[in-house]
């Protein structure tokens, strides 16, 4: 089975667990982690491949995030999308193996993702309390960095089942 494929059906399964934390954790009654969004930044620095193999995946995980949040069809795709462009362009020489670089791998995209979601949602539907969800991103950007290193983990332990090629200290182990 091909990485970026191994990688998607993954992340297609903790997509479907993911509203779990709402009901199950009190803390996730207003923001759950970006899981999404973190494998999106995995595709981009810890899988050295083609870009638009990449950006297939980000735009498939982005397009289930879609479909899973009630959001209009391919706003999250699009900002997935330009997220894998833009980690792929930036990260490509940090390695991430200090836990703190791996929380800023999964803050920093967080964030730029909310910004960019928030500013299509206004243009697409301009309501004056649209911009009032600025407030929550750096909530947002808090726990989705804090679960990023497992996150990490786990996607660099199922890239390592799907391919032999993968090193055994990997970027993000």
């Amino acid at each position: 089975m091909n990485r970026v494929t191994a990688l998607f059906l993954f992340t297609f399964g903790t997509l479907l667990l993911e509203p779990l934390l709402l009901f199950a954790v009190p803390f996730f009654s207003f923001t759950v982690p970006e899981l999404g969004l973190i494998a999106v930044v995995y595709c981009a620095h810890g899988i050295r491949g083609s870009l638009s193999r990449g950006a297939a995946a980000a735009l498939g995980i982005g397009y289930l995030t879609d479909l899973f949040s009630g959001a209009p069809v391919g706003m999250h795709a699009l900002v997935y999308v330009l997220v894998y462009f833009l980690a792929r362009a930036t990260f490509s020489r940090i390695l991430g193996r200090a836990l703190w670089l791996q929380a800023l791998l999964g803050a920093i995209p967080s964030g730029i993702a909310g910004l960019l979601v928030i500013s299509i949602e206004q243009w697409l539907n301009p309501v004056e309390h649209s911009w009032a969800l600025l407030g929550r991103v750096p909530l947002q950007m808090l726990v989705t960095g804090l679960f990023a290193p497992a996150y990490f983990y786990l996607l660099w332990r199922v890239d390592r089942m799907a391919s032999y090629e993968v090193s055994a200290e990997g970027i993000f182990k």
